[in-house]
């Protein structure tokens, strides 16, 4: 295209640094290994009118300093991506709230450094939000977050909460009165919601039954029968093949179990029966703190009081993903130790 390029092109560059794909108005960087805070500095001043901004790191680079520069230059932003920026502190918060206040979405997953306070200013200028991704934000997602979310954010649609053990019933139930669209919720993790939620959740079934009439006052239309058809086609597929009689049941059913102090394994020793392995987690995946090899030895010992040896299964909780590879290369070194070592005690005790 010698004579320049329309508003309908985009380009590649590709090198062994990194990776960029330059939309009109929109910007992805990701695979950066070394420099892509110094990169999206001498960027910004360049794109001022850019909408969406997709950050992935494969080890965190960004700073505040990155994010101060793109809430100064992007003021039309809607959708940004600073998930697993685990060096990003409240002053990021503060300058999105000032600097780009229309955003619509925004995924903050993993940034662990975030405060409760920081994510509440936020809210109250960026009142457009209508996705928020907070997994593994253990320090901003809290009770107090999420009132602050209800209050200033009537248009939210989806929001995701996993991993964040401060939330409790009455955060979720901020959300159900204060957030009529919401459509997703994403509580995976969540320790502190109890039987209680089954109110938030009648609220919000509530929200969603008039959503629903209003799209059919609207006129929508159904597509289940197509869906069905290609879904249960695509079921069989996997299965074709075997015989009626095969039996494709779980081997092995996981529980979240490591900050309940064993609670929730006290209804097999109450005596019910359960023919698979059980894998509750030996340590919690929720801190970086590095459990011992002592100490996990004595969780899963705690566990053989309730549980026999042949359907016992040593695994974390779930949720890895929101640590540092360091951390849990270390923890999952330590539990294999820890197993090894009860596995040679039981075979001298025979």
């Amino acid at each position: 295209m010698s004579r320049g390029m329309n508003h309908f092109v985009f380009v590649v560059y590709s090198n062994a640094v990194a990776t960029f794909i330059i939309f009109p108005l929109s910007f992805i960087i990701h695979r950066c290994k070394n420099n892509m805070n110094n990169l999206v500095l001498s960027l910004a001043p360049k794109f001022t009118k850019l909408q969406a901004l997709t950050l992935r790191q494969d080890r965190p680079q960004l700073e505040d300093n990155a994010v101060e520069m793109i809430a100064n230059y992007f003021h039309d932003l809607q959708d940004l991506d600073l998930s697993k920026s685990f060096k990003l502190s409240d002053s990021s918060l503060h300058a999105l709230a000032l600097g780009c206040p229309n955003l619509i979405k925004l995924n903050i997953s993993g940034c662990s450094a975030f405060s409760d306070a920081a994510l509440a200013y936020l809210t109250g200028s960026c009142k457009k939000l209508k996705i928020l991704n907070l997994c593994g934000c253990v320090k901003a997602a809290s009770n107090r977050a999420l009132q602050a979310i209800g209050q200033n954010c009537s248009q939210l649609q989806s929001l995701s909460l996993g991993w964040c053990e401060d939330v409790s019933d009455a955060g979720v139930m901020s959300l159900a009165y204060g957030c009529p669209d919401l459509r997703a919720l994403d509580l995976c993790g969540c320790v502190r919601i109890t039987e209680l939620l089954s109110e938030t959740c009648y609220q919000i079934a509530l929200a969603i039954k008039d959503e629903i009439e209003d799209l059919e006052r609207a006129g929508i239309t159904s597509e289940q029968a197509s869906y069905l058809e290609w879904a249960v086609h695509s079921f069989r597929i996997t299965n074709y093949s075997v015989e009626d009689t095969t039996q494709m049941d779980a081997d092995v059913i996981t529980i979240e179990n490591s900050r309940s102090d064993e609670k929730l394994l006290s209804v097999f020793r109450e005596g019910v029966k359960y023919g698979a392995g059980i894998g509750p987690g030996v340590y919690d995946i929720h801190s970086p703190r590095i459990p011992s090899t002592e100490e996990i030895a004595d969780r899963i010992n705690k566990m053989l009081a309730v549980l026999e040896t042949d359907i016992l299964w040593v695994n974390p909780d779930c949720g890895l993903k929101m640590r540092k590879y360091t951390e849990v290369n270390l923890a999952l070194s330590n539990m294999v130790a820890a197993a090894k070592l009860l596995r040679t005690q039981l075979a001298s005790a025979k």
